[in-house]
């Protein structure tokens, strides 16, 4: 996952050498490579506009679960992001997924 090649990678010295875009993508970094700054920003705000159709709190959980994880070894972050979905997915009620559908609906 995302925050498990984070944490992998802030504890190794070349974490702070800049690396080609397309070595970047080879090695999972990043999921895309743009020509322009404009279509970088643009992709950005795909994303950014993605996130933002999702469940408010789910995304404020996830971010906290990231923000603990930076602390923690490479297994024990992915272990905890594991631990943090079986919990969350157990909260969920039946009809979880239709509500999301409906809210969606309403954007």
């Amino acid at each position: 996952s995302f925050f498990s090649l984070l944490t992998s990678l802030s504890f190794s010295p070349k974490a702070c050498e800049r690396i080609p875009a397309r070595q970047a993508l080879d090695w999972g970094l990043t999921t895309s490579v743009h020509a322009t700054a404009e279509l970088a920003f643009a992709e950005a705000l795909r994303i950014c506009k993605q996130i933002c159709r999702n469940d408010a709190l789910m995304v404020r959980h996830y971010k906290q679960v990231l923000q603990r994880g930076l602390s923690m070894t490479l297994s024990d972050g992915r272990k905890m992001e594991l631990d943090e979905a079986l919990k969350a997915y157990r909260k969920m009620d039946t009809d979880h997924f239709g509500k999301l559908k409906r809210f969606k609906s309403k954007l």
